[in-house]
Order: structure tokens, then sequence, then C-alpha cells
């Protein structure tokens, strides 16, 4: 886990790699789909993860997805957002060959 801002740990982002759907126990269908993304609370088990989709309020029911329908995206901080981007570009990196 790396840190916030606030201090405290991040939370590990997945993303979908294939579609799936089911009825959860409390009745809500469930779907995800290639590319949804999700933010990872807990590995329950091998097999499910519980997580909540990105961008949704932490008020919001949570879900599980499949753990081998994910893969959990690589943590990049904004170091290494720096450090992969030339300082400057030329003309000659713009041409294609």
């Amino acid at each position: 886990m790396f840190a916030t801002s606030a201090g405290r740990p991040a939370q590990a982002l997945l993303e979908a790699r294939y579609y799936y759907q089911y009825v959860a126990g409390d009745g809500r269908l469930v779907r995800i789909s290639e590319g949804d993304r999700f933010v990872l609370l807990h590995k329950s088990n091998q097999d499910w993860w519980h997580v909540r989709r990105e961008g949704q309020p932490r008020r919001s029911r949570p879900i599980y997805v499949p753990a081998a329908y994910v893969v959990e995206l690589p943590k990049v901080t904004a170091a290494a957002k720096r450090a992969s981007l030339p300082a400057k570009l030329g003309r000659s990196d713009l041409e294609f060959s």
C-alpha cells in the first residue's frame, strides 16, 4: 500500500478483465464488465474480493467480485509519473518511422 496525501494508506485499484453477473444475497443484480475499476476493500478469500466501484462514495454498498476476473493495477506514484515523461520533446521525438 502507498500513502495518500492525508497520510492514510491508499487502497489498491483493480480492473475487471471479463464480464460477469450474479444475484447477491440481498437480491441485487451485480454486473461487472471488462475495464470496470474497483477499489479493493478486502481480499475476503482466494476466490472473492470485497470492492467498491471506483468513484462511488464511501457510503455506497460494496460488492464482491471474483478474484480471477480482476487484476490489481500497478501503484504509480507522482515521482514515477514525472520520471517516465521526457523533460522536453523535440521535433525528432514526434517523427514516426
